[in-house]
This record gives structure tokens, sequence and C-alpha cells, in this order.
């Protein structure tokens, strides 16, 4: 265990922060770079999904209700633990009424996989992460 390791309790690392201290800890390991994508991509669904919920003023059970599965079941979709499917958070996103917006950063390029008319994605100013904005011209 190096000093890093010992001079940082489990509870002084937020959230948020746990990806990168992570990172700083374990180094530059393919492997491991692969399973912090993974967790930070996990995260920030899961993140976005409890935000769109909220929004919408709406409960776990009522948003149960409105996708005919049990509140355990919504509960275990908002998990970070849980690895869900795309077609489980398509569904979730259209109860809530939201809409998905995806992109894959390639270099520099950006590919739209998803996007509703009118916006486009674009890369967030801390270049990060991605946002949206309206587009202009027409909309694929």
């Amino acid at each position: 265990m190096n000093h890093h390791q010992r001079d940082v309790h489990p509870r002084a690392v937020s959230p948020g922060d746990a990806v990168d201290h992570l990172r700083r800890l374990v180094g530059d390991d393919p492997e491991v770079a692969l399973l912090l994508a993974q967790e930070r991509l996990r995260v920030r669904v899961t993140d976005g999904m409890q935000q769109a919920r909220q929004l919408r003023g709406l409960t776990q059970v009522e948003l149960a209700e409105r996708m005919g599965i049990s509140q355990g079941r919504v509960s275990r979709l908002e998990s970070v633990h849980h690895d869900r499917r795309l077609d489980s958070l398509a569904a979730y996103l259209h109860a809530v009424g939201a809409e998905l917006l995806m992109a894959f950063k390639v270099g520099d390029q950006l590919i739209q996989v998803v996007r509703p008319a009118g916006t486009q994605v674009v890369p967030a100013e801390d270049g990060v992460g991605l946002m949206a904005e309206a587009a202009v011209g027409d909309a694929a």
C-alpha cells in the first residue's frame, strides 16, 4: 500500500471524484482504463436517469406504474451497480418523457448516434463531456 492509499479515507472521496481518484492510484493499465470508462458511463447514466425522473416530479412508484413494472425494478434501473440494457434505458426515458442524445467522440470527430430533431451534440466547454444545442439547418 503506498502513502496515497493510506492517506485517503474512503468517505473523503466524493462519488464524482472516485473514478479520477482510482485512476491516480492505479496508473495507466489498459484493463483498468476500460473498467474506469465503464464505471464513469454507468455513473453518468444513472445520475441522468434519476435527474430526469425528478425533473418530471415522479416518484419511483409513479414511474413504475407508467412502465408497468415494480418499484423495485425502477430502483434497480436507477442503481449504479446495475448494468442496464439500452432497451431498458429507452423504455425508462420514454416513460419519463425524456429523449436520449448520444454521440461517440473519435479523436476530434463527433459521430451523432441519437439526437432529437432540431438539436446537435457538441463538445462541452470543459472538453470532457458533450452537450446539446440547437441545430443549424436540417436535423438528422
